[in-house]
């Protein structure tokens, strides 16, 4: 299952990544940073839920359910590596293109309420600088 984050976990532990692996690492990295993004001020809204939800169905054609989201929010997948070292790996694991996806899919995410918090900014500007990203990569799209 998808949630179980087994692409990423490999990932971290130093597992090459094949070209058959990509897909389901986009995947993988697309559920975890936009379910982390729902919780990065502290306040899991719905509508980032929603947001998450119709991200993933676009770029996965798989359904999530809110309770799955929610629940990788707040995962224990993160006590056998940081939630940084897993976005790090993706630095160097991803092409540039699918990196500014993410960014893309993340930024919907935090503005999906009509907000941004102060600890909505700083985890989007740690998670772009984390995947090797500049300002000038994400501010056209």
């Amino acid at each position: 299952m998808l949630t179980e984050l087994k692409r990423m976990l490999g990932l971290v532990q130093g597992e090459p990544v094949t070209a058959e692996d990509k897909d389901a690492l986009m995947k993988e990295a697309l559920l975890m940073i936009l379910s982390r993004a729902t919780i990065s001020d502290s306040n899991i809204s719905s509508c980032e839920v929603e947001t998450v939800q119709r991200i993933l169905k676009d770029r996965t054609g798989e359904d999530f359910e809110a309770k799955d989201i929610r629940v990788c929010a707040i995962s224990q997948h993160y006590e056998s590596a940081s939630f940084d070292s897993f976005v790090a790996s993706l630095g160097s694991s991803l092409e540039k293109a699918d990196r500014v996806q993410l960014a893309y899919a993340l930024r919907d995410v935090i503005k999906a309420d009509g907000k941004t918090s102060p600890f909505e900014a700083e985890f989007f500007n740690k998670t772009i600088k984390t995947l090797k990203l500049e300002a000038s990569d994400v501010a056209t799209g």
